[in-house]
């Protein structure tokens, strides 16, 4: 199991309730809202997702991101990455 791993990828796809990553340019990951920052909203007109309180942070397709892999999960026949989006401190 891993424990906080800092690692980097790319946002792939936005939803209304989740984010879809391309980590490390190898696999896809997904993080749900409950793992996303209270702070940020989802803009589906703009398609992204958007902070209340600082305009220059928005997370759209392509936007590079730094986030804790807090723990690596087996799941035969795939792996599941729980993923938080929050930098760590």
């Amino acid at each position: 199991m891993l424990s906080l791993l800092l690692a980097a990828g790319t946002v792939g796809t936005v939803g209304a309730d989740y984010l879809g990553l391309l980590v490390l340019g190898l696999f896809n990951a997904v993080v749900g809202r409950e793992r996303i920052p209270g702070h940020l909203r989802c803009r589906p007109a703009q398609g992204c997702w958007a902070s209340d309180t600082d305009r220059r942070l928005r997370l759209e397709v392509g936007t590079p991101v730094d986030f804790v892999v807090a723990q690596c999960v087996n799941c035969s026949p795939c792996h599941a990455l729980n993923i938080c989006c929050e930098h760590p401190t």
